[in-house]
């Protein structure tokens, strides 16, 4: 990928895609930031696969994660494209089934985008060429390369309204914001010093000075901890993780109620849901993305695991069950064509003899996170959406849960009507039963 270079410029930019075939793209909104609205940062980022709209997740910098550029859903989210979840306190992950992965610190002001070695030689953009030649990283959409980063950049513009920023080399900020200057260099002093020494063997931190210099000129403490957070995070990946926001309080993030900061968070079993797929924690489905074995942020102590719905950690056995689209807590349960069920550790079990994903007589089980889900299906009106009162469109996001087969859909019956199929669906601490049919 490309090596070191400085473009502060504010439109919507392509970071990465696949030369070839189309098969992903990665795009970045910047806007401005700063003390005084001259610097740039990230305002969005967008994953698109095979050019194709539904096909699209969209990370903003106000906390929102978007599908198609208009559901908004909360994470974890698994379909057959994407996998959302939220790592810690600090990152977002969007990791995708054609080996292309992004990771987001929307409030840090960092991302982090990786490809997998099927994309040697087949990736162009903002990025660099993943060739492992630096000589044509700068390489235009039209396949020349360009002599300086300016001229680099604009060439991937995405949005012709934007201006261009003009060629030539940008002024330093600290000789823009003078107040600024010494503060800078004292501050960013840190990366030179005792702190990160156990990692200075391993990456040099001398570029990293300078970058956070004319970064806490631009915006101040916010940059300079986002420029230390960087350091970190690179130094994390040579298996040296290093607090640094516990020497530096003005860095320091505060937790939520029964979460507590980490420096090194473990990418995966740290939700209830976790603990009823942990073959998910396991190989990372041969796509070798995981190199970061952990990041920073706030998440829950050891022993306890968060739950998703209240935003709590707990201990294990107070851990609900997500099962078949629905929360239940922990403890017996009645459910239609499994009978008594148990929640016990996020797992659920069964007395009946019927597979976990089950439904009432007629109806189809649609499982998201499997690649050979006829999605269309999730995308019907199901007889838990009417329950909730949900439309979805056929572009809709998928929602695992049982459905009416094609050509069919979910009709409330008369609870006195001889014929028809018993459907329970929970809704929080209440049960309600209704007979519903496939039409």
């Amino acid at each position: 990928m490309a090596g070191r270079y400085t473009f502060p410029a504010t439109c919507q930019y392509i970071l990465a895609k696949s030369r070839s075939s189309g098969t992903f793209t990665v795009t970045l909104q910047n806007a401005p930031c700063g003390l005084n609205q001259d610097g740039a940062c990230v305002q969005s980022v967008s994953v698109i696969l095979h050019q194709d709209p539904r096909r699209q997740v969209t990370l903003t910098q106000a906390g929102d994660v978007l599908l198609f550029d208009q559901y908004k859903i909360i994470p974890p989210y698994t379909d057959d494209a994407f996998e959302i979840r939220r790592l810690s306190s600090v990152f977002l992950r969007v990791r995708t089934n054609v080996g292309v992965q992004v990771l987001y610190d929307r409030e840090g002001l960092r991302l982090y985008l990786q490809v997998d070695q099927r994309w040697v030689e087949d990736t162009v953009g903002l990025c660099g060429t993943f060739n492992g030649n630096t000589q044509d990283d700068f390489l235009s959409p039209v396949g020349v390369p360009e002599s300086t980063p300016q001229l680099f950049g604009n060439s991937w513009k995405t949005l012709s309204a934007c201006s261009p920023l003009i060629p030539g080399s940008p002024l330093d900020p600290c000789d823009v914001h003078l107040q600024a200057a010494s503060y800078s260099v004292q501050a960013c002093s840190v990366l030179t010093g005792e702190l990160f020494a156990p990692c200075s063997a391993f990456l040099s931190p001398v570029p990293y000075f300078e970058q956070c210099r004319r970064d806490a000129c631009r915006c101040g403490q916010p940059c300079l901890c986002a420029t230390l957070a960087h350091y970190a995070h690179l130094c994390r990946r040579h298996g040296l993780p290093i607090d640094f926001r516990a020497r530096l309080p003005a860095c320091a993030l505060s937790c939520e109620a029964t979460k507590e900061y980490s420096p090194c968070v473990a990418l995966c079993g740290q939700t209830c849901q976790d603990l009823a797929s942990p073959e998910a924690c396991g190989v990372d489905g041969g796509d070798n993305l995981s190199r970061d074995e952990c990041v920073e942020g706030c998440a829950c102590p050891p022993d306890t695991y968060l739950d998703t719905q209240a935003d709590l950690c707990v201990p294990r056995n107070q851990c609900s069950c997500h099962f078949q689209g629905v929360d239940y807590s922990p403890g017996d349960s009645d459910i239609p064509s499994l009978g008594h069920c148990h929640c016990k550790d996020g797992v659920m079990s069964c007395d009946s003899r019927a597979p976990a994903a089950a439904c009432p007589a007629g109806q189809v089980f649609v499982n998201c996170s499997d690649l050979h889900t006829d999605l269309e299906l999730s995308r019907e009106r199901t007889c838990e959406q009417q329950l909730l009162n949900l439309s979805m469109s056929a572009r809709g996001p998928c929602l695992s849960g049982c459905a009416c087969p094609h050509g069919q859909e979910c009709l409330k019956e008369n609870l006195q009507a001889t014929l028809g199929l018993t459907a329970c669906c929970q809704l929080g601490p209440r049960v309600a039963c209704e007979e519903y049919l496939c039409h």
